[in-house]
């Protein structure tokens, strides 16, 4: 690519597309092709990018910012934590039944292009509608 940025037409297709195009429209302009479309061709938006230079070539860290307001400390210890959560409810039933797998069911069709399949939902989900 860096042989071909000109803005001129490229005489090789090996180098049709330049880093410098703006827009899809720019591109197909500028390898010599005619567009016709109902679409909008739009440049995409572009941000700056901002290099980062080393702490060392900064002087080392910087001072912490200041607050506007005083921050409140959030440190919880674990004790904290245990002595507030509630106890864990025991399992009462284990799910056996995953609905997922019912989706790939084979159905036969009746002469109405209708088919009704009877299955189980597990506790969790209230109902399935489904159409296709």
């Amino acid at each position: 690519m860096s042989d071909f940025d000109s803005g001129s037409k490229p005489k090789n297709s090996e180098y049709a597309l330049s880093s410098s195009e703006k827009s899809a429209h720019d591109v197909f302009y500028n390898i010599g092709l005619n567009t016709l479309t109902d679409v909008t061709l739009t440049a995409p938006q572009t941000y700056p990018s901002y290099q980062l230079a080393p702490l060392a070539l900064l002087g080392g860290m910087s001072p912490p910012m200041e607050m506007g307001f005083e921050a409140k400390s959030i440190i919880i210890s674990h004790s904290e934590l245990d002595s507030q959560s509630a106890p864990l409810m025991e399992v009462s039933q284990v799910r056996k039944f995953f609905p997922e797998a019912w989706l790939w069911v084979t159905a036969s069709l009746g002469p109405d292009g209708k088919a009704i399949l009877k299955t189980t939902a597990p506790d969790t989900i209230t109902s399935w509608v489904a159409s296709a």
